[in-house]
């Protein structure tokens, strides 16, 4: 197994491992890690709030349903969502005082969890790892970029016997239709 990958396994084992911990306490309060994060998201927000796209834009993780995630919250009265009355496609979502209780509660649990997950680390390694994973994130353009040519199998690479020749679906898309008048 090579450094990286090695690396990787490793920062995916840890990060499921936090990750874990924290899905554990959100549900002993009814919430999953994704309505947590919205909840953060429009507390940083204030009054102003935040539309959908913007929300999703910012989530921990990607959610493939904003809308519904966002239905959730508004059903249990953590948010409240408005269409602008000069465009109506435009819905901001806020967080109500409801849900900044919520989330005032479990300050100090999520505090404490993620103080007992990482209490084997000194301050001065928390520092160091932190900068180790901006500097990860901040190559984000490359590093997650899984259609870059180095993340292609190298059968379908330019120049490649295989990359040169068509798909099948396309082979036979290209074959004239018996029986059809044209």
């Amino acid at each position: 197994m090579s450094a990286a990958e090695n690396t990787f396994l490793m920062v995916v084992r840890a990060a499921g491992g936090l990750l874990r911990g924290v899905e554990l306490l959100l549900n002993q309060y009814g919430l999953t890690l994704a309505q947590y994060n919205v909840l953060r998201i429009l507390r940083g927000a204030g009054e102003n709030g935040a539309c959908g796209s913007d929300i999703a834009g910012r989530l921990i993780t990607a959610e493939p349903d904003i809308t519904r995630l966002l239905d959730r919250l508004e059903r249990r009265a953590l948010l409240l969502r408005r269409r602008d009355a000069k465009d109506r496609r435009y819905v901001t979502a806020r967080i109500t005082p409801s849900g900044l209780e919520t989330l005032a509660a479990l300050d100090q649990p999520v505090e404490e969890l993620h103080s007992r997950q990482l209490e084997r680390l000194s301050g001065a390694e928390l520092r160091q790892l932190t900068a180790v994973l901006e500097k990860l994130r901040g190559s984000e353009e490359g590093l997650f970029d899984t259609r870059r040519e180095s993340a292609r199998p190298r059968s379908a690479q330019p120049g490649s016997r295989k990359a040169q020749r068509p798909r099948k679906r396309d082979r036979l898309a290209r074959r004239p239709q018996k029986g059809l008048n044209a």
